[in-house]
């Protein structure tokens, strides 16, 4: 949840900095309900968040990757399509930052 990593998680909860409703954590091993139980680090509340999956048929002369300077991408597609108008996040809620594709076809594949 942008906490940190693992290991900086664990140091803040030696350190008695991670509340779960209120309550200091003393184990890294403790098993919270995220719809119920309110999780807070240095004053900040961390909302638990699904993953999201978007499924797509690229259309060719798409590339996938996230950024390029001379063709279209895959992420340029969904802003497009799922962008609340803010160009920060898509209307579900996920921040554009964190959408990212998984596999790889080329510019031209299609079926």
């Amino acid at each position: 949840m942008n906490m940190g990593t693992r290991s900086q998680v664990k140091e803040l909860i030696k350190k008695g900095m991670i509340l779960a409703d209120g309550q200091s954590v003393q184990k890294p091993d403790l098993r919270v309900d995220e719809k119920t139980v309110r999780i807070t680090c240095q004053g900040k509340e961390y909302v638990y968040s699904p993953f999201v999956y978007f499924m797509l048929n690229k259309p060719p002369g798409v590339i996938t990757a996230t950024v390029d300077r001379k063709d279209k991408t895959v992420l340029d597609l969904l802003k497009e399509r799922l962008s609340d108008g803010s160009l920060s996040k898509t209307s579900l809620g996920v921040p554009l930052r964190d959408i990212f594709p998984v596999g790889r076809l080329d510019k031209d594949t299609f079926l």
